[in-house]
């Protein structure tokens, strides 16, 4: 739910200039943590997101904007991708 400014576009074409920390739920269950280290370790999903969706976040909250994600679907892959809210 954290978001990391990256203070430019992620690449050139993308209107994405941060990084949104996410449960990596792409990914098989068994490669979301590593409990063999001490203590586990988490990995975590960084996807690039527009700054309308960094405001979204910081007014309404990480949970509202992955309930918003859930609902859009839209391709996170995408790095040109346009902007949910």
């Amino acid at each position: 739910g954290e978001v990391l400014p990256l203070g430019h576009p992620i690449s050139r074409g993308s209107g994405c200039d941060s990084l949104y920390v996410a449960i990596p739920v792409v990914f098989p269950a068994g490669l979301a943590i590593c409990s063999g280290t001490q203590p586990a370790t988490v990995f975590a999903w960084l996807v690039p997101i527009h700054p309308a969706e960094v405001a979204f976040v910081s007014r309404h909250g990480w949970d509202e904007f992955e309930t918003r994600l859930e609902h859009t679907d839209p391709d996170l892959f995408d790095l040109e991708r346009t902007g949910i809210t």
